[in-house]
């Protein structure tokens, strides 16, 4: 696999590749889940299954300085050591992108905080569900589809 590193210096760096990963989304047509005889593609599960699929992957946090961003093929692979919410949330926008939901119409990644001070420090999908963005953040296990947040800052990051 071709490694590409390079230093991300900004958020809309880092969500400029984020959107470019995601769109890598034909990865999770070539990796099943399920038993033998009834294995299924990861793009074709239903989205909450999905959802709860990435919600319970390990929380970790990339080691300081060091960000690390990747395409859903090496996540999956790598899912058992932990992801962070940058990774998780590349999982969940190459769902999107498989099942035909456009960037910034249908969805979209957003960076928050919920410090006092407003410094970002967090991204997630948003899904556009009849005019209203719900939140699909599934860094954590305890969270849940569409959970409302606390943000002292928010900002919607653009391909």
């Amino acid at each position: 696999m071709r490694t590409i590193t390079e230093t991300l210096r900004s958020r809309s760096q880092t969500g400029r590749r984020m959107y470019e990963l995601s769109a890598m989304s034909g990865d999770l047509d070539r990796i099943y889940v399920g038993s033998s005889g009834r294995r299924v593609r990861l793009s074709r599960l239903p989205f909450k299954r999905f959802y709860n699929m990435v919600r319970k992957i390990p929380y970790r946090r990339d080691d300081s300085p060091i960000e690390v961003v990747a395409r859903p093929k090496y996540l999956i692979e790598r899912a058992a050591g932990g992801l962070d919410c940058k990774k998780k949330a590349v999982l969940l926008g190459a769902w999107l992108n498989a099942n035909g939901f456009q960037p910034l119409k249908d969805w979209r990644f957003v960076a928050m905080s919920s410090k006092p001070s407003g410094q970002i420090h967090h991204v997630f999908p948003q899904v556009n569900m009849a005019g209203e963005w719900k939140n699909a953040d599934a860094t954590y296990r305890y969270m849940r589809l569409m959970q409302r947040k606390k943000a002292t800052a928010m900002e919607v990051l653009k391909p």
